[in-house]
C-alpha cells in the first residue's frame, strides 16, 4: 500500500467540478482530515488553473480548522 511507504500518511482524492462541493461534503472531508492530521486531499480539475477558485477552496477549508498543507489543488 502506498500508505505504507509514506509512513502512513494517506491520500484522498476528488476529480469533481468545484462547483458541485457542498458545505456538507466539506464538512465530511474537513472532519476526516481533522482526525488524520498526516492524510491529504487531493482536488483536482480544470478549475484548479484558476487561482482565485484555488483560494477559495483553500479558504473554505481554512475556516473548518484544516491547514493548507492537507488540501492540493490542481488543474
Amino acid at each position: 500500500l502506498p500508505a505504507l511507504r509514506a509512513g502512513g500518511a494517506v491520500t484522498f482524492a476528488s476529480f469533481n467540478n468545484f462547483a458541485k462541493f457542498s458545505e456538507a461534503t466539506l464538512e465530511v472531508w474537513a472532519e476526516i482530515l481533522r482526525r488524520m492530521p498526516a492524510a491529504r486531499l487531493l482536488l483536482k480539475h480544470k478549475d484548479g488553473q484558476d487561482a482565485a477558485a484555488r483560494e477559495r477552496l483553500y479558504d473554505r477549508f481554512a475556516a473548518r480548522g484544516v491547514s493548507r498543507g492537507q488540501v492540493e489543488v490542481q488543474e
